[in-house]
């Protein structure tokens, strides 16, 4: 039998949008784990899972620090996003607090906070190769975010909601409510469209206060009724810590977690206070003493099932096996097999001229989630029939719905023609046409 491309040692999470599991491929003579996150079988016809999927991957990708996750690469396996990472060993904060139910030290809880922030500082002011910053927010920061390795190492993992304003990405999810309840700031239930880094300290704080006390906060929304609710609160922070130490602290946690975007602290001074509290409690940032004490025996001893006696072996056992049976709601639908490059326009050029396609948004989307080598040049075609001289009647013309769709479609694939294009058309008698064109002019000064 022919293998396939890896091998499955365990299941280590599984849940309604993924499974992520430990292995190691068949052809790699080093024998390196790796850890696998896979895409259940049943979202493979959902567009934004599989558009947000791949922006995950590019995130990641161009991310290179020591406490965020590292992406090897995203492959396509029978329709299959699967996403490859380098493995940790270790367990989450999360898993951590099980096992602590009063909370972590406070030089360990400190620290973790301090690498968390350090992450997500270098995401957002990470740059592209062309030097366009990359401004990416994470929007789910926990302690089931946050791993802790056996070998003392923080990893701020999952940025499967993470926005960010690079280039390729797909997905559009700015006024999208994301994240997990309870960690949110409150701004993000306001509707507010302008998401910052401060959502994301928000969510540090709330989880820094969880990792001192064994529970977070219960916060309500309310700006009014949010200030009372967090002092109380901290009022059971790290009780025992000496005045020079708690009181830094927890003015650094009310900061944190305010319901005021603008008096929370960057993620630089976030990280600059931390490090004042350990040096003036003279506080270890060396996590190997918690992590042999804690963690290690923790790993080692959590009960372990075997891949194909998990749940979730049926929908992930295609890595291992390629003639194993697909789960049901696959077997009518085979993969297609690689498409190239021009066979792709051709299909999105076929849709773009069959009959009412702005109307079928659904549909498009779908064609561009399962052909992510989609280019320009048919939407461009689009704009140019819309244009086209009144002698040209021969020649279907396009309609303005369709212009401000191929518009609004084109800001992920910029070019300096497009922008040719779209300033031709800002006094556009059609208002959604003339917008669409300033709106994807502005986005290109943006990234330019």
């Amino acid at each position: 039998m022919t293998p396939g491309p890896f091998k499955i040692f365990e299941i280590r999470a599984s849940g309604s949008y993924a499974a992520v599991c430990l292995a190691q491929r068949t052809n790699d003579p080093l024998g390196r784990h790796v850890a696998l996150k896979v895409l259940r079988a049943t979202l493979i016809d959902n567009p934004q899972v599989l558009t947000r999927t791949r922006d995950e991957a590019r995130v990641l990708s161009k991310l290179n620090h020591p406490n965020i996750l590292k992406v090897e690469q995203l492959l396509g396996i029978q329709r299959r996003p699967v996403m490859v990472m380098e493995w940790i060993d270790g367990l989450s904060a999360r898993e951590i607090l099980t096992f602590s139910p009063k909370g972590l030290p406070v030089a360990v809880a400190l620290e973790i906070a301090s690498r968390t922030s350090s992450a997500l500082s270098a995401a957002y002011g990470a740059r592209d190769d062309n030097g366009h910053p990359l401004r990416i927010l994470h929007r789910d920061i926990k302690p089931g975010n946050l791993l802790l390795s056996t070998h003392g190492q923080v990893k701020v993992i999952d940025f499967g909601l993470s926005r960010g304003d690079y280039y390729e990405r797909e997905t559009s999810t700015i006024s999208t409510l994301v994240g997990s309840l309870g960690y949110m700031a409150p701004e993000r239930f306001m509707g507010s469209q302008k998401a910052s880094p401060s959502i994301d300290v928000y969510s540090v704080g709330i989880t820094l206060a969880e990792l001192l006390c064994g529970r977070p906060p219960v916060l309500p929304r309310s700006p009014d009724a949010h200030p009372d609710a967090l002092r109380r609160y901290l009022t059971y922070v790290a009780p025992d810590l000496s005045s020079s130490c708690r009181d830094p602290l927890i003015t650094l946690l009310s900061e944190m977690c305010s319901a005021d975007p603008s008096a929370r602290p960057s993620h630089e001074e976030t990280q600059r206070r931390l490090r004042e509290i350990q040096v003036a409690g003279e506080m270890s940032t060396d996590l190997t003493a918690f992590v042999s004490r804690v963690v290690k025996p923790r790993d080692r001893d959590r009960p372990r099932v075997e891949p194909k006696a998990h749940p979730a072996w049926e929908d992930i056992q295609f890595l291992e096996d390629p003639n194993a049976p697909l789960p049901n709601r696959l077997v009518s639908d085979p993969s297609p097999g690689p498409v190239s490059d021009t066979q792709t326009n051709d299909r999105v050029r076929e849709f773009l001229n069959s009959a009412q396609w702005e109307t079928r948004k659904r549909e498009l989307k779908w064609l561009l989630a399962v052909h992510p080598n989609w280019s320009s040049e048919p939407f461009l075609e689009v704009l140019q029939r819309g244009t086209q001289p009144w002698w040209r009647f021969w020649s279907r013309s396009a309609s303005e719905s369709e212009m401000a769709l191929a518009l609004e479609v084109l800001k992920h694939r910029l070019s300096p023609r497009l922008l040719d294009m779209a300033r031709g058309l800002t006094d556009h008698p059609n208002a959604r046409v003339a917008t669409a064109a300033s709106v994807l002019i502005e986005r290109y000064k943006g990234e330019h």
